[in-house]
């Protein structure tokens, strides 16, 4: 099923690109390029909705380039099994698969990703060690903030023993002027 609906797209993406369109096994022989991979049995053609940019239906039936005029329902007795999309690819766009472009962009996908793993290590490190200078912080602001009641409490038995020492002065004071 997913690869009959790969086919139509395709197909569809073929005939919007004349340099795609013409017979493969007759360019082939012009300009010596390799003859093209069949998606589907050569007497196979596909109808039906398109999936892709494509609005709507398609009205009759589209022939698969390479393939010769008929129809399908989906089976084929033909021993020709087609091939795969990954053959399609390369025969559609050799500069691209030869010239490295396509595997590079793989490439560069799997190395970023790596990269970005890495990072993502990184940042879960870096916010374990926010975490624990956050706790160290939390215990110094309970510590300072013991340090400060009991500095308060002392400071507070400091002014009541001078309030009381000043009322034993004045008392002594006032007791010698008697």
């Amino acid at each position: 099923m997913m690869s009959r609906a790969l086919t139509s797209h395709f197909s569809a993406s073929l005939r919007r690109l004349p340099h795609l369109t013409t017979p493969p096994t007759s360019r082939a022989s012009s300009s010596g390029l390799p003859s093209a991979p069949r998606l589907l049995p050569s007497s196979s053609s596909v109808s039906g909705p398109v999936p892709g940019p494509v609005s709507g239906p398609v009205s009759g039936s589209v022939p698969v380039p390479g393939s010769g005029s008929g129809s399908s329902s989906g089976s084929s007795s033909s021993s020709d099994p087609g091939s795969s999309f990954e053959e399609w690819i390369v025969w559609a766009f050799p500069g691209m698969v030869r010239g490295g472009l396509l595997l590079g962009g793989i490439q560069a996908y799997r190395s970023l990703d790596e990269k970005i793993g890495r990072v993502d290590e990184k940042i879960g490190r870096v916010e374990e060690r926010i975490g624990r200078v956050e706790e160290r912080i939390g215990r110094v602001e309970a510590d300072l903030r013991n340090s400060i009641d009991g500095l308060k409490g002392s400071l507070m038995a400091l002014e009541v023993e001078v309030k009381i020492l000043l009322g034993v002065l004045e008392a002594d004071k006032k007791r010698r002027w008697w």
